[in-house]
């Protein structure tokens, strides 16, 4: 949860649902610095053709380190998205340039839309 705090998008999420989340995501990928998380990201996928990368979040004193290439680069290669044709991710604008080094591209004619609940 102190990693999660530091991300605008899930600093606000309550533990329970944390933990839910978790226990029904099946590819996962975290890093520990002496016993604490320090580099997160998870994927959502139909296991055949798309998977989206979501909550990559690396402790803001490590940043600059390689641990967001290490978490992604990890949920690229997890053997339960072995099959997937497609990676997604949607991330700030000042991250473009960072993940099109890792190979990301934003597809022509595409655009994000998002419908909140919340």
């Amino acid at each position: 949860m102190d990693l999660f705090a530091q991300a605008w998008w899930t600093r606000e999420r309550p533990r329970a649902r944390v933990a839910a989340m978790l226990d029904s995501s099946p590819a996962n990928a975290g890093l520990l610095v002496e016993g604490e998380l320090v580099a997160f990201a998870r994927a959502i996928s139909d296991f055949e053709f798309k998977a989206v990368i979501v909550d990559v979040i690396v402790d803001a004193s490590l940043r600059r380190a390689g641990l967001g290439r290490r978490v992604v680069s990890t949920l690229l290669n997890h053997p339960a998205l072995g099959r997937v044709d497609d990676f997604e991710l949607y991330c700030d604008p000042e991250l473009v340039g960072y993940y099109a080094q890792l190979g990301f591209a934003q597809p022509a004619g595409t655009q994000f839309m998002r419908l909140s609940r919340t």
